[in-house]
């Protein structure tokens, strides 16, 4: 999935510009497309997994403590937040409940060969567990001396979505799998593997 609609993973290119007319000269892909495949195979081994955690975020500043009734710290949770006493218990914190996608490797396979190459393709800092995943919030020209802590994604528009198979079976060799077939009138694209990534 991710090679069809993803047009970048930390701003490494899964041949952007194969998704609308067709290039003057080839798409750059090989990163994203060895990093999506180690990324693969630590997924069909069960080592490594994307999975959602709950965080929260402080909604303003503290309220005096006579300002939060016990009506507020019911209706609270129906709504997705939480009011909270500072350690003094002098204050209330309104906090919103947020349900974070992470991308999660088993610890085991940190230092495994496709966990290396998935660092290596989408500039992770090595040797991490856990990374939160986003959309559109890296800097398009990332500083990664260290290494990026969480995995970004750009998804392609609907309609370069649609052109990318048309046109990507002759730029992009992950597009060769895919076959296409009319079914009343319209297209179907039917993979030829099982892939998730």
């Amino acid at each position: 999935m991710f090679r069809l609609y993803l047009e970048t993973l930390n701003w490494v290119s899964n041949a952007r510009t194969a998704s609308g007319p067709t290039p003057k000269t080839p798409p750059v892909y090989e990163n994203f497309l060895r990093g999506v495949q180690a990324l693969q195979a630590l997924q069909d081994r069960g080592q490594l997994v994307f999975s959602v955690e709950e965080r929260q975020e402080a909604q303003g500043s503290a309220l005096p403590l006579g300002t939060v009734a016990a009506r507020d710290v019911v209706e609270a949770p129906k709504n997705g937040y939480e009011y909270r006493l500072d350690d003094k218990s002098s204050a209330w914190t309104l906090y919103k409940k947020i349900q974070q996608p992470v991308l999660v490797p088993d610890p085991q396979a940190v230092d495994s060969a496709n966990m290396q190459e998935v660092v290596r393709a989408f500039r992770l800092r090595a040797g991490l567990t856990k990374f939160p995943v986003t959309q559109e919030a890296l800097n398009p020209f990332p500083a990664t001396d260290e290494g990026l802590t969480s995995i970004d994604f750009e998804t392609r528009p609907f309609l370069r979505r649609c052109i990318m198979p048309a046109t990507g079976s002759r730029s992009h060799p992950s597009m060769r799998r895919i076959n296409w077939r009319p079914s009343r009138g319209a297209h179907q694209a039917r993979r030829s593997t099982g892939s998730h990534c």
